[in-house]
């Protein structure tokens, strides 16, 4: 476990920054360049901005994915012609809880990535190591 002491500014703001990325329109791209990059430009000894960067990337591909998708299935021809207007109305309230959940999310990761404290982002948490 990586305590605040053990952390550098340059990795709390490297690590912020690849959850920030979703909110910067670089959710994918943004997180793999600081997957990629950092630790072999800065020092990072514990692996702390790898992980929190390849999480971020993943989070981020799930949660454009299922957005898409939910969001498809609501306004897609589909759900309005053929099954009618109940379901798109149940799958945009789903879409709807779905985003703004991810979007507290990742608010919370960036926050707590900045205080320098290591995060484990739901959907991907201690699943993936980078």
């Amino acid at each position: 476990m990586v305590t605040d002491s053990q952390l550098s500014g340059l990795q709390r703001v490297a690590s912020a920054l690849s959850h920030a990325g979703f909110f910067l329109l670089m959710p994918f791209l943004l997180p793999f360049v600081i997957w990629l990059l950092f630790p072999r430009l800065f020092d990072d000894p514990n692996n702390h901005v790898r992980e929190q960067s390849f999480q971020a990337m993943f989070f981020h591909m799930i949660v454009v994915v299922v957005n898409s998708a939910l969001w498809g299935a609501t306004y897609g021809l589909f759900a309005i012609i053929l099954i009618g207007w109940p379901f798109a109305i149940v799958m945009g309230l789903v879409a709807s809880v779905f985003s703004i959940w991810s979007v507290i999310v990742m608010l919370i990761a960036v926050v707590k990535t900045a205080m320098g404290e290591p995060y484990r982002l739901p959907l991907v948490g201690g699943r993936l190591s980078g």
